[in-house]
């Protein structure tokens, strides 16, 4: 339906993450190589920038080797965001922002080995309060969380028919299902899955053109927008471009 573009400086703001409130979207950006990170809010309506917070990380994560906030999932006046070390250094957690003031919360460190590349996307199911996450690469599975004191580990989901997932960056729940927006490297066709979580049966429900191969496709989220538009993915185009674009369901 539309696109809205953001370059150099205000493309560091919108990189990573992607959510919405259904007022507002909530982004992140990162620039690893410089230890940036930050988050910010854009008016749903006017896609202008109300509110930014810049290295909103704790210091503690940053001294364990976080330089990376990922996918974001919004859920009762909180931000869930998959936290990374680029350099490898340290195991990925899940960071707590209040949505409110942008400001850290507290984290939670997960198991490495589920994780081998790093976690790049969470999304909450806001019919039951469960964090969903995987792999980043050769997923065969989907790991559960309850959004408790703990963040505890309450199940795992087997992917039906063998699928596996690849490239996944960020994710969003619609009427109990569950939508990924998906990296094919090398193609400037991305896709679009969706997952029922009862069953773990995947199906491609959309393939989007992003005009150049060296576009990575970011964060989904989805509410309806005055245009009509429904769901809405984050790209980068490599070059400090963004392109926050929207999509209605045909």
């Amino acid at each position: 339906v539309s696109e809205d573009i953001r370059t150099v400086f205000d493309a560091s703001f919108m990189s990573n993450g992607l959510s919405n409130d259904g007022k507002v979207f909530y982004t992140s950006g990162s620039l690893s190589f410089a230890k940036y990170t930050a988050l910010a809010k854009y008016d749903a309506k006017t896609m202008k920038r109300i509110q930014y917070k810049v290295f909103p990380v704790n210091w503690s994560l940053i001294k364990k080797g976080y330089d990376h906030i990922g996918g974001l999932s919004y859920y009762n006046g909180k931000l869930y965001a998959a936290m990374e070390s680029v350099s490898g250094k340290a195991a990925p957690c899940i960071a707590v922002f209040d949505a409110g003031s942008l400001s850290y919360e507290t984290s939670f460190d997960l198991p490495a080995s589920w994780f081998p590349e790093g976690l790049a996307w969470v999304a909450v199911n806001p019919q039951n309060g469960y964090l969903y996450t995987a792999a980043k690469n050769d997923a065969v599975s989907i790991h559960v969380f309850q959004i408790n004191a703990t963040m505890a580990h309450v199940s795992e989901i087997d992917l039906a028919d063998g699928e596996v997932l690849q490239g996944v960056r960020g994710g969003e729940f619609l009427f109990g299902e569950l939508y990924l927006s998906c990296d094919v490297r090398g193609d400037s066709r991305k896709e679009v899955l969706k997952i029922d979580p009862s069953t773990g049966k995947v199906s491609l429900f959309m393939t989007r053109q992003t005009g150049k191969e060296e576009t990575v496709a970011g964060d989904i989220t989805i509410f309806q927008a005055a245009d009509g538009s429904l769901y809405h993915v984050s790209d980068y185009n490599g070059s400090l471009g963004v392109y926050l674009r929207h999509y209605i369901a045909a």
